[in-house]
């Protein structure tokens, strides 16, 4: 069975601060030296969705970009959405 020790962090990820082996998202709470891991900053995530950034990194993901949630999801998080267009159930591979 792996552990999150035996995981390596993808390069991009390098500079990123961890915790316990993993990565710090970008849009955790944190004052630069706590990181509090499921915490979300609000400011953070809503910049990264506008800017189309990563929510991880910070970077920038370039387009189009594919956000996978559930409507319910959305309106707990406040986003409305112009245009919604349900994924189409062929158009995801097995083996993603």
């Amino acid at each position: 069975m792996a552990t999150v020790a035996d995981v390596p962090i993808p390069a991009r990820l390098a500079d990123r601060p961890t915790v316990a082996g993993l990565v710090v998202p970008h849009i955790s709470v944190s004052d630069g030296t706590h990181h509090l891991l499921g915490q979300v900053h609000r400011t953070k995530q809503l910049t990264c969705i506008r800017d189309y950034r990563c929510q991880i990194d910070g970077q920038p993901l370039g387009r189009p970009l594919v956000v996978l949630v559930s409507e319910t999801g959305l309106a707990w998080r406040g986003i409305t959405p112009l245009k919604v267009r349900p994924l189409q159930r062929d158009a995801v591979s097995a083996d993603v």
